[in-house]
Parts: structure tokens; C-alpha cells; sequence
């Protein structure tokens, strides 16, 4: 069997009762959460994010969903396996998206992750190589390509694998510096003392709470300057 499929962890996503179709729009929406064009906000020391079900429609026909509501079935399933939490913003719904603080009416349904379902999701711990024995490898092709350049769509967001997400980055580099530039990148001021300070907002948050969603090696750093 396959390890992983779009960076996922194949045996944890049958585990979880998920298929093809929730490993493809889950790799978009992770993808598209790493960029700044996602309406986001912060609540209970938690990322809430909110986007169109009728933009997954869109940027992926290939899945031949054709309504906003067979996307939120799909999101209801992922709320019941634990992976995301959902929370309904009604009258003015404040939020943040290309780095400027917004607001608008109505009634919005926002969602998080829950960092120790997708750290599951991509964990390498437990995965083996996708390579065949190498009496069974085949030979490459002259001229054949190893490696497919993604397409990028409307919302710049692209193929990834886990290396590549929010969630998990397997590069040993790491200092303050870095960790800095990470959290200014998402308006976020690193402070010596642990605190994620939002430029926008003002939210102060423990940097140690932000430990699902960040990479590795920054994670790893955290630990060490705060455990």
C-alpha cells in the first residue's frame, strides 16, 4: 500500500474514514491556509479560518462536486473525526485577510484545525519509503520527467507535500531570527518572553499554543527556549 496520498499518512485516512476526495480538498485548504488571502481570526487562543465552498467547487472540478452543500456534508464528516472544529460568526464578524483587519455582517462558519489530528495526518514516524526494493525499481526513461511542476490556481495556492505545509517542515535550520520572520510573515510580533503578539488585533497568545501549526524545526526551537 501506498504511504501517503497528498501528503497524508494513507492508513490514517482510512482510519479516520476519509478518501480520496477528503485527502485533495483537505492538501487545497491546508494550502490555501498557508498564504494570506484566507479570511482568518483568532478566538480562544485558536486560527479560525473561513472560505467559499463554492471556491473548492471551482478550483477543483476534477472532484465533480457541483454544491456548496455536498462540500459542507464533507466538512460536517471531518467536525464528527475530530479534525477541525467549527464556530458560527453572526452580526459583525471581524477578520483579517491580506495582512489588513476587515469586517463585514452576516453569518459566517469559520473552522480550525486540530493540531494533534493533522500531526497524525502527516507524521513520518511510522512511514516507510514509497520506494520499491531495488530489484523491483524501474528505470528511468531518458528524458523522462521525475518531477511534475504544479499548476497554480486562482487562489495561489499549490501542491505540497508535508515537507512543503503549515503543519510540518523536515529542515534542521532553525533560530530566533527565523521564528521571528515566521509569525511577522503572518502578523504575528515574536517576543522574547514566549508571547505572539497580533500587529492587527492584539491578541497575545502563548507562542507554545501555536505548536499544531507551525513547523518542525520551530516547534523543536519553542521547546527548547520555553519548556
Amino acid at each position: 500500500m501506498k504511504y501517503t496520498i497528498c501528503g497524508f499518512q494513507q492508513a490514517e485516512l482510512l482510519n479516520l474514514g476519509f478518501d480520496h476526495t477528503d485527502a485533495l480538498i483537505l492538501r487545497y485548504i491546508l494550502d490555501f491556509f498557508n498564504t494570506n488571502k484566507m479570511c482568518q481570526k483568532v478566538e480562544d487562543n485558536k486560527i479560525w479560518f473561513w472560505l467559499s465552498y463554492g471556491t473548492i467547487c471551482e478550483e477543483m472540478p476534477i472532484l465533480g462536486i457541483k454544491t456548496n452543500k455536498h462540500i459542507a456534508k464533507i466538512m460536517s464528516k471531518w467536525e464528527k473525526a475530530g479534525v477541525i472544529e467549527k464556530m458560527i460568526v453572526k452580526g459583525i464578524d471581524e477578520y483579517i485577510l491580506h495582512g489588513k483587519k476587515l469586517s463585514r455582517r452576516g453569518s459566517f462558519s469559520y473552522f480550525t484545525f486540530n493540531p494533534e489530528a493533522i500531526n497524525r495526518l502527516v507524521s513520518t514516524s511510522a512511514q516507510k519509503s514509497d520506494t520499491p526494493p531495488i530489484g523491483q525499481r524501474k528505470k528511468a526513461q531518458p528524458g523522462s520527467a521525475l518531477m511534475s511542476s504544479p499548476s497554480t490556481p486562482k487562489s495561489d495556492t499549490k501542491d505540497s507535500s508535508p515537507k512543503d505545509s503549515l503543519f510540518i517542515n523536515n529542515s534542521t535550520i532553525s533560530n530566533d531570527e527565523e521564528i521571528e520572520i515566521y509569525f511577522e510573515h503572518n502578523d504575528w510580533q515574536f517576543r522574547s518572553d514566549g508571547i505572539a503578539y497580533h500587529k492587527l488585533f492584539g491578541d497575545k497568545i502563548p507562542v507554545r499554543k501555536f505548536t499544531g501549526l507551525l513547523p518542525r524545526e520551530y516547534i523543536t526551537k519553542i521547546d527548547e527556549l520555553y519548556a
